[in-house]
């Protein structure tokens, strides 16, 4: 995203909370595959606006592209594992 040192301390909190939530989603076994797709979805649109306050227009629509590819990769990994 080639960030700068500014924008990279100002995301570091905002991505310590997300690493944080994202091992507590991990973890919780009371959940289905696609609900965590679902919570994981959800977390990525809550810390979107975060984001883009720090990010300009070019290095937030590389964001907003790598996540949804890899939003769509772990989706489709969890359609392969269902049907095998």
């Amino acid at each position: 995203l080639n960030l700068t040192d500014q924008q990279q301390e100002q995301l570091k909190p905002i991505y310590e909370e997300q690493m944080g939530k994202l091992r507590e989603l991990y973890q919780d076994t009371n959940l289905s595959i696609p609900e965590k797709l679902e919570k994981l979805k959800g977390m990525v649109k809550e810390n979107a606006p975060k984001l883009k306050k720090v990010m300009d227009a070019e290095q937030y629509a590389k964001w907003e592209k790598d996540v949804n590819q890899w939003l769509e990769q772990l989706r489709q990994r969890f359609q392969d594992a269902k049907q095998n």
